[in-house]
This record gives structure tokens, C-alpha cells and sequence, in this order.
């Protein structure tokens, strides 16, 4: 018998090599199942050469709490009311996913692709959402508490209503996300893109250094709301407006350049924002 042949048989029968295939052999015959802990009924079964790949899966309501998901794919999954809590999704791939209601509180999800995902309603406090790709997510009325999103990609997401109160969102990019009515109060805003995020009636308290707003019936177009921040202290301002987003400078340019019937309401709002920017009461006199 050849070398080559003899060494590739004495490989395949050695004791190690007929235990890994017996391994292997044991996995692949393994069958679980995933069951509805409200009803007991199966929501998903198979083997373990498959539980990567859960794309379509239905798994409302389902029970999955501390499960390692890393790197799934689980692409348009049905998770609407799943218990998530402390899972691993490191890495993996939920786009278009629903999990609406779903409870994703402690979980893991760093570095995973939840762009166009439906998070409405979910619980996300104290998730690991570091690196995470947002955008265009639906977080509507989500508990974001203590969540840590530093470094994450929430550009045009969708975060009406949303709890932010203590989140992390340091160097996090917001730009053009919908922020109106989202409560961000103590939140960790420091180098986060802001550019053109719709910050109406926000709540912003403690979470920057001040910010100010304005809005009238007269101003400008339509009376819009002018929002000013100032995210260090002596830092410089930037504000909001409709689709304007700069500085001070960059506002009185727009503001030059508008329409001419729009000049006196629109410095007037900007004049006003600034002011208040610094205002505060004078200490209480005992």
C-alpha cells in the first residue's frame, strides 16, 4: 500500500478522528424543538445543522432567554412577543425582523444588523447594542433604558415615544432619525451625529449642557419649532429646524438667504434661542 494511502487510513481510523465523526453523526441526528410557553405548542423544529439559518421562522411568544443566537440569520423572523432576555445576538442578521413587544432586556446584540427591524414597543433596557446597525428601525415607544448604544448607526430610525432615559450614545449616529416626544433625559449624547434628527418636544433634560426651544405661529412657513443644543459646556450650539440643521453662523446665512417675508419671525426665533440657551434663575435668597 502506498504511504500516502496507508496515512490517510491510519488518520481516518484513529481513535480521535472516529469519535469526532461520531460527534458529528450525534449533532446532526440531535432534533430540538422551540415551544410557545403560552400555549406549549412547537414553534420551530429541526436539527442543529439548521438553528443558524432561521430566516421566515415564527417564533412569537417564544421562549429564548439566554439562547446563543450569534450569527444567526434570522432575516424577516417572527419574534413578536419573545422573551429574548439576556440572549447572545452578537453579530446577527435581523433585518426586517419583527419584534414588536419583544423582551430584549440584558441581550446581546452588539455588532448585529437590525436595519429596517420592527422594535416597536420592545424592551431593550440595559441591551449591549454597541456597533449595532439601526437604520431605519422601528423603535417606537421602545425601552431603551441604560441601553448601551455607543458607536451605533440609528440614522433614520424611527424613536417617537422612545425611553432613552440613561442610554449610552456616545460617537452613536442620529442623523435624520425621528426623535419627537422621546425621552432622553440623562442620556450620554457626547459626538453623536445629530445632523438634521427631528428633536421636537424632545425631552433633553440633563442630557446636554442646555438647550432651548421656540416655536410660534407666526414663524416662518408655518410655525415651526426652532431647537438649539449645546452638548459641552462653551461648546458651540446647533440647531434645529425643519430641514435645517447647523451653527449659529450657518443659520443666520439661511436665514439671510431665505424668503425675504420670512426674515423677521425666523430672527426672531433664532434671537430668542439664544437667549435662553444661557438663562437661568438667580439662586434662591434665604
Amino acid at each position: 500500500m502506498p504511504c500516502e494511502q496507508w496515512a490517510s487510513r491510519r488518520n481516518h481510523d484513529h481513535p480521535h478522528a472516529l469519535r469526532a465523526r461520531e460527534r458529528e453523526a450525534a449533532l446532526n441526528t440531535m432534533k430540538i424543538e422551540i415551544k410557545s410557553w403560552l400555549t406549549g405548542s412547537v414553534l420551530f423544529e429541526g436539527d442543529l445543522s439548521c438553528i443558524a439559518n432561521l430566516t421566515y421562522a415564527d417564533l412569537r411568544s417564544a421562549d429564548l432567554r439566554s439562547a446563543d443566537l450569534s450569527s444567526a440569520n434570522l432575516t424577516y423572523a417572527d419574534l413578536r412577543s419573545a422573551d429574548l432576555r439576556s440572549a447572545d445576538l452578537s453579530s446577527a442578521n435581523l433585518t426586517y425582523a419583527d419584534l414588536r413587544s419583544a423582551n430584549l432586556s440584558s441581550a446581546n446584540l452588539t455588532y448585529a444588523d437590525l436595519r429596517s427591524a420592527n422594535l416597536s414597543s420592545a424592551n431593550l433596557s440595559y441591551a449591549d447594542l454597541r456597533s449595532a446597525n439601526l437604520r431605519y428601525a422601528d423603535l417606537r415607544s421602545a425601552n431603551l433604558t441604560y441601553a448601551d448604544l455607543r458607536s451605533a448607526d440609528l440614522s433614520s430610525a424611527n424613536l417617537t415615544y422612545a425611553d432613552l432615559r440613561s442610554a449610552d450614545l456616545s460617537s452613536a449616529n442620529l442623523s435624520y432619525a425621528d426623535l419627537r416626544s422621546a425621552n432622553l433625559s440623562y442620556a450620554d449624547l457626547r459626538s453623536a451625529n445629530l445632523r438634521y434628527a427631528d428633536l421636537r418636544s424632545a425631552n433633553l433634560s440633563y442630557a446636554v449642557d442646555s438647550w432651548a426651544q421656540v416655536a410660534f405661529m407666526g414663524h416662518g412657513e408655518c410655525g415651526r419649532m426652532l431647537t438649539a443644543v449645546r452638548i459641552k459646556k462653551d461648546g458651540e450650539p446647533t440647531f434645529f429646524c425643519g430641514c435645517f440643521t447647523g451653527t449659529l453662523k450657518q443659520l443666520e446665512g439661511y436665514i439671510e438667504k431665505g424668503a425675504p417675508n420670512l426674515k423677521k419671525t425666523r430672527t426672531l426665533a433664532m434671537k430668542a434661542v439664544v437667549e435662553m440657551l444661557d438663562a437661568r434663575n438667580e439662586e434662591a435668597t434665604t
